[in-house]
């Protein structure tokens, strides 16, 4: 007997990726892939390590343009300012990202 496959559905209106769906990236983080891509020649694990580095910029791109709306801190509860999530995130994944592309370069030169 032969398993269905069963496919995750998004709900109406929604913009946020399921299981499964792949990232769109950045036009920036596109560029990267494709020069860095068109300039070596890669093994699939490089590829990946390319990916992940785009994927992370393009991420940090999505949380930068939420604290520029929002600003760089907000208020607590108690009336404190804090850091605002969405930069201790994009602040994560612009390290995320540096460090790939250091991986990678190592990788290239070495």
């Amino acid at each position: 007997m032969t398993r269905k496959k069963t496919a995750s559905r998004r709900p109406a209106g929604s913009d946020e990726p399921v299981a499964g769906d792949a990232l769109k990236l950045s036009p920036s983080a596109e560029a990267l892939i494709r020069d860095v891509s068109e300039g070596w020649d890669l093994t699939p694990p490089v590829r990946t390590l390319l990916r992940l580095a785009g994927e992370a910029m393009t991420k940090a791109e999505e949380l930068e343009r939420i604290t520029a709306r929002e600003g760089m801190t907000i208020g607590d509860q108690k009336g404190s300012t804090k850091p605002h999530p969405a930069a201790l995130l994009a602040r994560d994944y612009r390290a995320q990202a540096s460090g790939a592309l250091q991986r990678l370069l190592s990788h290239l030169e070495g």
